[in-house]
């Protein structure tokens, strides 16, 4: 499967309507980040992350998950790959045997291709929905990292009737929670107890 082209769709989706973060931003979730590690250590006994929170544009998120989304996807597009070429294989008369072993691995790519680019396109219409590294449910960023994507966590509070900051200190509460969690529970983790 070439997942080169799932990242490259997943960037151009994610990259059509990508905005910078500003200093102003940068600086406000910055202290949501701060306040919300603050009161997590207060009120949780699980750890905090030694890897320090980012803030991520629609397109950096794409990049930095599509590694994820593929180890995830790829028995998925290997098993869609396999049934193709099966197809072609047991559809075809036993005189075009020779014709059909050129045609399997064509298919077999091709199939690989197809599922990629969907991949792609999924992971970038999320980029414009996802306010966090953790939105999904799953680790999506390497070692548990916590992530915010400041430009949804904007569009998500407009038309609220709750202050920015507020909006900024609950998702960024929750991305933490969600990071100190997946550290708990990650494999490497549950195999040195």
């Amino acid at each position: 499967v070439n997942w080169d082209a799932a990242r490259t769709r997943a960037e151009q989706i994610a990259g059509t309507a990508s905005l910078a973060v500003t200093d102003q931003t940068r600086v406000a979730l910055d202290q949501a980040l701060h306040v919300a590690t603050l009161w997590l250590d207060e009120v949780t006994s699980l750890s905090d992350s030694a890897v320090a929170p980012r803030l991520l544009t629609r397109a950096e998120w794409a990049t930095a998950t599509v590694p994820v989304w593929t180890q995830l996807a790829e028995p998925v597009a290997v098993s869609i790959s396999d049934a193709l070429t099966s197809v072609l294989r047991d559809q075809a008369p036993e005189e075009m045997d020779g014709m059909i072993a050129g045609a399997s691995q064509m298919m077999r790519n091709l199939g690989g291709t197809l599922f990629a680019m969907q991949l792609g396109q999924i992971v970038g219409q999320l980029s414009k929905e996802v306010v966090s590294g953790g939105d999904v449910g799953i680790p999506l960023l390497e070692e548990g990292q916590a992530a915010l994507v400041p430009q949804n966590i904007a569009e998500f509070g407009e038309g609220l009737d709750i202050p920015a900051e507020e909006v900024q200190l609950y998702l960024a509460i929750r991305e933490l929670a969600h990071a100190r969690l997946f550290k708990e529970a990650s494999p490497c983790r549950q195999k040195t107890r």
